[in-house]
């Protein structure tokens, strides 16, 4: 395979101020015209000081990227700033004024499942119509909810600003290409004001609620309360509920290699599995279960509506565990943050690290020594690891040994055991997976505990985005799109967007039920068509599920033993899309999830696509894919024992990996799809298309490939990583290191005259860029407006001709040196006769014009 390494000469100049990152806070807050100003006496609890106007910025240490300590409340002071409170804050003291009493409803996650009421934020399952479970009556007053989200709304004034910026940091014609914002810049451009700050925290504080954190990005706010003082200040009872059938039980597959060690291509280990408490392939039930979720629409002042967007969720019904049989309410019995991991186990192949590098062409780039090296992957997860595990893994797969970082915001969860263990077979295997396809990227784990009303990964998302902890995020967690309401949807979209802007590539998976993105890929059939909404979102890459096609002749593709690292595939091997699901000889729906959204509109850098069209207007899901099946399924190290695992959750940080080889060559990219779909165009497709199969499961008729660009299956297909890597940029006009240009060509100077013309010096170098210039015939001269420069920029360059220069064309080099960077432009210097009709003639002392007489 070729190794292609592209980078366009004379790239744009930087001419343009780049105003988003250089911006004063103050001139970005003018929403204070599209929102309606509260008079501080308004609210109660309120502690806005009169100081503070509504065009205030937020104190440095307010958007700093720390986020304010947990369980140390903000409290705003008489010179404006935010100080930290070493207790609790109590509720303000009444004033004298009544409560707004116009109220308005905000929206929480709408878990709706399949019997979704358009606009109704209470979970199916709670009510009053439902069948679903029976109402246990409300919960003790002091119940605790932690750590709820609080979704705030910017004005559409900036949301189109931000739309704007989003499409400039990916034109290589705009002067905001690749400059990104930190996450302090992000929040004062697009967050609220201050002031608006003041007066939510200010409610909320007022309603006795404790406000924890408010990220740098100003796009949440997370607080904590009781149950009672959520009914109190939102009208929103909490109530507990026994479903009527909750029973769960997994069912192991035909090839799980459930109760055993299993080393690579099948080959069993000394010794037994002394791990099963985290082999989720057990047969066992979980017995009905208890849960709490609000019984009203949450509502709030209706002063505050155009500020506040709605609440992510009030209830407890985070994650089912993936290898469990559908129950009746499986739909309506996850709520759109109850994100599930996705993947199963079993296999007759098993992948190495160095069987991926082998079969999607990455040993190239680690034989030149991309390898991930100054990248980082960031990894939601609800669950700490072993990172003994880690080092065995890696050690196994022949790479040197290289810790992960883990990071644990409100405190250790520990290995999550219950569920089968999901959530620490889940972190497990994306760290192991995400460090051995890029082995020596940074890579870290944010692991969240869910509290009483808001999942995990909501929270370590959040704080991956908003402490932008590396170039990408990899997100192996799945939630129905249609069963998300608005206010989860727009949590997840904003998030995304948020990490775009500040050049972070976001992948999640598609998901492990086929078509059918409403249900686990355990259940026995599906409902209904839909994606995971998690990854629907444009400013996300969905990884979809291909499954290898080895047909009657494995041999040609494995080699008999294992190699190196213990790797045994021999190249690239054919590719279908990924069906185990009882539709296609399987069980359940275990299958790549795909499809079309039903909320978001198609981009413009899909549309066109050959295969979109299936999506209609809509966008289309997956975007790219990799091998996903249990046939030939991943190997990972838990407990000290090796299992075997697969689904969308074993591609996604595997694709992630190879996006941060990219990374290493050629920056940060922020979203990735417009680079990936560019990809069609370039002088070498790095694309696998999928020839066959779809993704069709029991009850839910799905999306076939038919070796179009594109499917509604597997998206792209797989992927060649090194033409990838050789070729990303190349169709951008990615910025060079240094460059200079020169507009003007030929430029005219007269005999004894003077010409100018402008030269700009554009790239990424650091430090200063000196200017040079070579060709000058005899007697022409150089002078520069500045020389060097300190950073990239446009110079003014002055020509002085002399008296006795032949007339004629002279080729001219501009050079431009920055360190160990070079850069050159030539233009044609044309001599011509001289102007007001002068002629030469020799002068004592030097060369000059004379006017004719």
């Amino acid at each position: 395979m070729n190794n292609l390494r592209f980078i366009r000469a004379g790239a744009l100049a930087l001419t343009a101020t780049i105003f988003y990152a250089l911006i004063p806070a103050p001139t970005v807050l003018s929403q204070s015209a599209e929102r309606p100003v509260l008079p501080d006496s308004v609210l109660p609890g309120s502690v806005l000081p009169s100081s503070v106007s509504s065009d205030s910025v937020l104190p440095d240490s307010f958007v700093s990227d720390s986020l304010l300590p947990v369980s140390v409340s903000p409290v705003f002071v008489s010179s404006g700033s935010l100080l930290p409170s070493p207790v609790a804050p109590q509720p303000s003291a009444p004033i004298a004024v009544p409560i707004l009493p116009v109220r308005a409803p905000i929206g929480t996650s709408g878990n709706e499942g399949s019997v979704e009421a358009p606009g109704s934020n209470i979970p199916a399952f709670a009510r009053p119509e439902s069948n679903l479970a029976v109402d246990l009556g409300p919960v003790a007053p002091q119940s605790q909810l932690g750590r709820m989200v609080l979704l705030l709304r910017p004005t559409p004034t900036q949301q189109s600003a931000l739309e704007n910026l989003l499409a400039a940091q990916q034109s290589p014609r705009s002067p905001l290409y690749h400059r990104w914002l930190t996450p302090a810049q992000f929040g004062a451009e697009f967050g609220p004001s201050v002031a608006d700050l003041a007066r939510v925290m200010g409610w909320l504080r007022g309603q006795g609620f404790t406000v924890e954190e408010i990220p740098a990005g100003r796009q949440i706010v997370l607080f904590s309360g009781t149950a009672a003082q959520v009914e109190e200040a939102f009208h929103a009872p909490i109530h507990r509920f026994q479903m009527k059938d909750d029973g769960i039980v997994a069912t192991p597959n035909a090839d799980s290699g459930a109760g055993s060690n299993l080393s690579l291509n099948g080959i069993p280990n000394a010794g037994t599995n002394t791990n099963p408490g985290t082999n989720p392939n057990t047969n066992l039930a979980q017995p009905p279960a208890e849960h709490i979720a609000n019984i009203a629409e949450p509502e709030i002042p209706a002063a505050l509506s155009g500020i506040v967007a709605g609440i992510v969720s009030l209830d407890d019904l985070h994650s089912q565990p993936a290898l469990q049989a559908r129950s009746p309410l499986a739909p309506a019995s996850r709520v759109p943050q109850s994100a599930q991991p996705q993947w199963n186990m079993g296999g007759s192949h098993y992948l190495s690290p160095g069987d991926l590098g082998a079969i999607y062409d990455i040993n190239p780039l680690y034989e030149e020594g991309t390898t991930g090296a100054g990248t980082g992957i960031a990894i939601p997860g609800r669950s700490n690891i072993q990172l003994s595990d880690v080092a065995t893994f890696r050690s196994a797969a022949g790479l040197a040994a290289l810790a992960p970082t883990v990071l644990t915001p409100a405190g250790n969860p520990g290995l999550a055991t219950t569920n089968y263990g999901q959530d620490l077979d889940e972190a497990t295997l994306d760290v192991e997976w995400a460090s051995a396809v890029a082995p020596a990227t940074a890579v870290t784990l944010v692991a969240e505990p869910s509290t009483g009303s808001t999942d995990g990964i909501d929270l370590a998302s959040q704080y991956i985005v908003n402490h932008s902890l590396a170039s990408v995020v990899s997100v192996s967690y799945a939630s129905c799109e249609s069963s998300m309401g608005s206010t989860e949807r727009a949590f997840y979209n904003g998030l995304w967007q948020q990490a775009a802007a500040q050049g972070m590539s976001v992948f999640v998976a598609s998901g492990d039920a086929g078509a059918a993105g409403c249900q686990a890929g355990s259940a026995s059939s599906g409902s209904k068509q839909a994606v995971n909404g998690m990854c629907s979102s444009p400013y996300s890459t969905c990884v979809g599920g291909t499954e290898f096609d080895e047909g009657s002749n494995p041999a040609q593709y494995w080699s008999a033993g294992n190699g190196p690292g213990n790797a045994s595939a021999l190249g690239y091997i054919p590719e279908v899309a990924w069906n185990e699901s009882g539709s296609n000889g399987g069980t359940g729906l275990w299958a790549t999830g795909g499809g079309a959204s039903t909320v978001y509109a198609q981009p413009d850098w899909q549309k066109n696509v050959n295969g979109t069209q299936a999506a209609g207007t809509m966008r289309a899901v997956p975007d790219v894919a990799l091998t996903a099946a249990s046939h030939d399924g991943y190997v990972f190290t838990e407990g000290g024992n090796n299992w075997i695992i697969n689904g969308t959750s074993a591609a996604t940080p595997a694709f992630a990996a190879i996006m941060a080889l990219a990374v290493e060559e050629h920056g940060q990219q922020g979203a990735a799809n417009p680079g990936l779909y560019a990809m069609l165009d370039a002088p070498e497709n790095p694309f696998h298309a999928t020839p066959a199969g779809s993704n069709t499961v029991p009850g839910v008729t799905g999306f076939a490939a038919n070796g179009d660009s594109y499917n509604l299956a597997t998206g792209l297909g797989s992927v060649d990583a090194n033409v990838l890597v050789g070729n990303w940029g190349l169709l951008q006009g990615e910025t060079p290191v240094l460059a200079v240009s020169v507009p003007g060509s030929p430029l005219a100077l007269p005999i004894a005259g003077i010409a100018t013309e402008q030269v700009t010096v554009s790239g990424s170098f650091s430090g200063t860029a000196t200017l040079g210039i070579t060709g000058l015939p005899a007697g022409v001269t150089a002078a520069w407006s500045q020389n060097p420069l300190p950073a990239a920029g446009a110079v003014t360059l002055t020509l002085l001709g002399g008296a006795w220069t032949p007339m004629g064309s002279y080729p001219v080099t501009i050079e431009a040196q920055a360190g160990s960077a070079e850069a050159a432009a030539q233009i044609m210097l044309v001599v011509g006769p001289p102007e007001l009709g002068g002629t030469p003639d020799p002068v004592p002392g030097g060369g000059g014009v004379r006017s004719a007489p």
